[in-house]
């Protein structure tokens, strides 16, 4: 018999998406302790403000304010890189919808390749017909 694994969702973002959202929400989080710093905020612990400051080698609150200004400008050219590739993106599809209609719904019918849905089909239908079995046992049973 085959082990189960539990079916995880899988994202429907492309994965060339993935990596640039991760470093703009790693240079968020980087921004917001700095800034957080800047304020004298208690709330950042002084491990992590001593790594942030080693990393990027402050010494002194202008630099600061430059490197929250950076922070801030390359938080800004990541979202417009993404914005940039979506529309590019949506830009296709409607290309692809003008010219050749057969071939824009033909890649909407197509499954999305991260999730096998054959699978996960072919597991519910032996548990289900175990389910079944058992069910169908049991009234066996008490009918006769």
């Amino acid at each position: 018999m085959s082990e189960y694994r539990p079916q995880t969702r899988t994202s429907t973002t492309p994965p060339w998406v993935r990596p640039i959202q991760g470093s703009i929400n790693d240079i968020r989080k980087e921004l917001s302790a700095l800034v957080e710093i800047q304020r004298d905020d208690r709330k950042v612990t002084y491990i992590r403000s001593t790594r942030l400051l080693k990393k990027y080698n402050i010494k002194t609150k202008e630099s600061l304010d430059q490197l929250t200004e950076e922070l801030k400008q390359k938080v800004s050219a990541k979202t417009q890189q993404l914005s940039r590739y979506k529309k590019r993106q949506t830009h296709y599809q409607n290309k692809l919808f003008r010219t050749d209609g057969k071939k824009f719904y033909n890649r909407l019918r197509q499954p999305n390749p991260n999730v096998k849905m054959h699978q996960a089909k072919r597991k519910w239908r032996t548990s289900g017909e175990k389910y079944m079995g058992k069910k169908s046992h049991i009234m066996k049973k008490h009918a006769g």
